[in-house]
């Protein structure tokens, strides 16, 4: 069993996944990153078709890179960035959504 941060549809098979981290230290870059990964994977093999993907706020912009680069993954549809604003969570949220191709509620 693993949580997730927001899914839909609210019943029946999940279409689309996201998973929201915390990532304060570089020291934590590689355990987080493990845990999206496996995460991705856990969930991509019981919704092949679903989409999965995260929100990350990591404070060390100039290495967002590495991120992206442990988290390729066939089973990770896309990564985002938020500062810890919360209005720039609504906006990567926001970001991810439109690359899902999903039209958010207002």
């Amino acid at each position: 069993m693993y949580e997730l941060d927001a899914a839909a549809p609210e019943t029946g098979l999940i279409a689309y996944a996201i998973d929201i981290k915390r990532i304060e230290a570089r020291r934590d870059i590689h355990k987080r990153s493990d845990e999206i990964v496996n995460k991705a994977d856990r969930f991509k093999r019981v919704f092949p078709s679903g989409k999965f993907g995260t929100v990350i706020y990591y404070p060390f912009i100039q290495e967002h890179s590495n991120i992206q680069d442990r988290l390729r993954s066939d089973n990770i549809d896309s990564v985002v960035f938020a500062s810890e604003a919360k209005e720039s969570i609504a906006n990567a949220i926001g970001l991810l959504l439109a690359k899902f191709r999903i039209r958010r509620r207002r």
